[in-house]
């Protein structure tokens, strides 16, 4: 999906971001990689350099893209909390 970022506004390719929601829909569904991506040449829908060509492993990286999941956090960082446990003998 394109992201066109403009003073505080942020436009997408429609196209692209109903590509998405469909590789999203058919994973929910329970379909694999390699069945979307079928499923995709099949449908004819054009991949981001135009061409009617998917592969599972390109499904897999929009399906893992922080982007598309709505994993994106600003300034993301993660702290681990160790507890420590002292044995007594």
């Amino acid at each position: 999906m394109i992201i066109i970022r403009t003073q505080r506004q942020s436009l997408y390719n429609e196209t692209e971001a109903e590509t998405v929601r469909l590789i999203y829909d058919m994973y929910l569904q329970g379909n694999g990689c390699g069945t979307i991506a079928k499923r995709l040449v099949e449908l004819g829908i054009k991949n981001k350099f135009g061409t009617v060509e998917w592969h599972d492993h390109g499904v897999m990286g929009m399906i893992k893209n922080e982007k598309y999941k709505g994993d994106v956090l600003l300034g993301k960082t993660s702290t681990v909390m160790c507890l420590l446990i002292v044995c007594r003998a």
